[in-house]
């Protein structure tokens, strides 16, 4: 059945659900190489000939991504510690990649999405903050703290009233390496090569020089 309006292209939902597909196999593959921490030589030409074999996804978001950073350190044909120690980083990050797009539950009661990858704030439906609130805790499990704004005077000061709504209703500080990301609100994110607005000691021991002179 064609559901599409007179005068639009015919819907390709084999093509869609193939890329889909092939993405998915993508990121369990990325996923395994990154889960000891390290990258080896062989791991980064095995995914770059996975990539040129399986070009609907090195040509669909984050695959398109991917491809492009294996294929800039392998240009020269030589990896070097540093080039493989920022593609790991660069492979954690996107490992991520999508969160809210995997799991379309999370979306479920919330009107917007905004701060960044390390630290979202969800603005919650009247009524569902809840709702929300239950639901990412249970999908982000120890990989992030997800509380109420109202909870989190120890991190924000006391919030008046004036200003309350700038902040979300639900609060969601990434740990560890984690992050959250969403290519529908945020596509921008992915090029960035770091994040640091969370509450890990890394992020808020920030280095403080003084000049005696």
């Amino acid at each position: 059945m064609n559901d599409t309006l007179p005068g639009q292209p015919a819907r390709d939902d084999a093509g869609v659900g193939a890329t889909k597909t092939a993405l998915g196999n993508l990121m369990g593959i990325v996923e395994g190489i990154v889960c000891d921490n390290q990258l080896a030589d062989a791991e980064v030409r095995f995914l770059a000939r996975w990539l040129d074999a399986n070009k609907q996804a090195a040509a669909a978001f984050p695959g398109s991504i991917i491809a492009r950073r294996v294929s800039e350190v392998l240009s020269d044909g030589i990896l070097t510690d540093d080039e493989k120690t920022k593609l790991l980083a660069d492979l954690k990050m996107l490992s991520t990649a999508g969160l809210m797009d995997a799991v379309p539950e999370l979306r479920d009661g919330v009107d917007l999405v905004a701060g960044e990858a390390r630290l979202r704030h969800l603005y919650a439906s009247p009524g569902a903050t809840d709702g929300v609130l239950a639901r990412w805790r249970e999908v982000m499990g120890d990989r992030a703290i997800v509380e109420r704004r109202e909870n989190l005077a120890d991190w924000f000061g006391p919030i008046a009233a004036d200003v309350r709504g700038r902040f979300g209703d639900v609060i969601v500080a990434s740990l560890g390496d984690f992050a959250v990301f969403s290519s529908l609100d945020f596509p921008q994110e992915f090029q960035l090569r770091g994040f640091h607005g969370s509450v890990t000691e890394a992020e808020l021991a920030i280095p403080l020089l003084v000049s005696a002179g």
